[in-house]
């Protein structure tokens, strides 16, 4: 069993035990987030680490989903559009296994209809690329029930 009492960092133990598939126990809230562009899982990371979570990234939702993260997560953030299965794809491969995990959609090319048929068909928020740090952060600590300062 693993207890996350700091985040991740590239290389640390608990990442490389995570990867292993072992049962997973956050001492802080973790957050999972899934994009193909690593300056945007980067960027996530270290804005939600210096906000007390735990993070683990992943560059695609085929990795999310076969990792211990997808049970022990508290909140996703996922691109829409990615090589592989796509995050809407992932959002609802995670409620037919029945995760019921917040999430939000980020995605900086899909359309007015892709925003709007994925909130209708998923029920997750969406935001657009670039998006405003701050905006994120609120959404993800009023899920959380933490506040925001």
């Amino acid at each position: 069993m693993i207890v996350f009492a700091a985040g991740f960092g590239p290389g640390s133990p608990s990442r490389s035990r995570l990867r292993k598939g072992m049962d997973v126990v956050c001492a802080r809230p973790l957050i999972s987030v899934i994009d193909d562009d690593e300056g945007v899982r980067l960027a996530l990371d270290d804005m939600f680490c210096s906000r007390g979570y735990a993070v683990c990234c992943f560059a695609s939702a085929e990795a999310f989903l076969a990792s211990p993260a997808l049970r022990a997560s508290a909140f996703v953030v996922s691109d829409i559009q990615m090589p592989g299965m796509s995050g809407l794809e992932m959002v609802r491969a995670l409620r037919r296994r029945g995760v019921t995990v917040s999430v939000v959609l980020i995605s900086a090319f899909a359309t007015p209809q892709v925003f709007a048929r994925a909130a209708r068909e998923t029920g997750v928020r969406l935001i657009e690329k670039p998006f405003d740090p701050p905006e994120l952060l609120l959404h993800v600590e009023a899920v959380a029930g933490r506040p925001t300062p």
